[in-house]
């Protein structure tokens, strides 16, 4: 979320814990086959905090990185979202990377030691920075990857997936089949405003996505589209 109390996500460990943030409540833990929920990181007035947004893993269970939301006095909904944090389970946590002066997101993990971000609102950049897994430290300074895209995905092998568009725009956007040398195959499901981040059912019969409604995005919603 771009606003005050609008943190938001979740990612699970391979110890098979599942970490997540929901609004201002800081970074909360709970066991995936369900239990009791503790808080790992608490946001307190005095941290300076509005919110967390977007935690994703580290390889293993060593811990993980999300975006830290700064409270600022001018009221701007945008302004603050601008600092990478890493966390482990132990409530321990340390930021690693901040730009005042942009908005940054979507932080995940490559295998060539580096994490990945995307930089900007309207129009957004990829950028890398270098990361010691040991140390759970940034090693150097950002560079950037890709001059338009967003929401970076890394697979096992360390190949990188990233949307080649404006992302922090509402336009009307359509799930879409492409075989692996881009060539549109298919389009599928309706056509939504805002439509981002979609997941593939383990089952593969199932896709979903986050998009507002068809009459306009005042409001996000969680939509499942039966690939069939």
């Amino acid at each position: 979320g771009f606003s005050a109390q609008a943190g938001g996500g979740a990612t699970w460990l391979d110890d098979d814990r599942i970490f997540f943030v929901t609004g201002n409540s800081g970074l909360k833990v709970v066991p995936a086959r369900g239990g009791p929920i503790k808080p790992i990181w608490a946001i307190h007035p005095e941290d300076g905090i509005s919110d967390l947004h977007q935690p994703s893993p580290l390889p293993g269970t060593v811990g993980g990185l999300l975006v830290v939301h700064r409270r600022e006095e001018n009221g701007s909904a945008l302004f603050g979202i601008d600092t990478l944090a890493v966390w482990k389970p132990t409530g321990e946590h340390h930021v690693i990377w901040r730009d005042p002066t942009s908005v940054v997101g979507r932080p995940v993990y490559c295998p060539s030691g580096h994490v990945l971000f995307q930089r900007g609102f309207e129009t957004t950049e990829i950028w890398a920075v270098p990361f010691s897994l040991e140390k759970l430290a940034r090693t150097g300074e950002p560079v950037r990857v890709a001059d338009f895209g967003g929401v970076p995905s890394l697979s096992a092998d360390g190949t990188l997936l990233f949307l080649t568009m404006s992302v922090g725009s509402f336009g009307p956007r359509q799930l879409a089949w492409v075989d692996r040398t881009g060539n549109l195959l298919s389009t599928l499901g309706p056509v939504l405003p805002g439509l981002s981040g979609p997941v593939i059912s383990p089952d593969q019969r199932r896709i979903a996505v986050v998009a507002g409604i068809e009459s306009g995005p005042a409001a996000l919603n969680l939509w499942v589209c039966e690939v069939a």
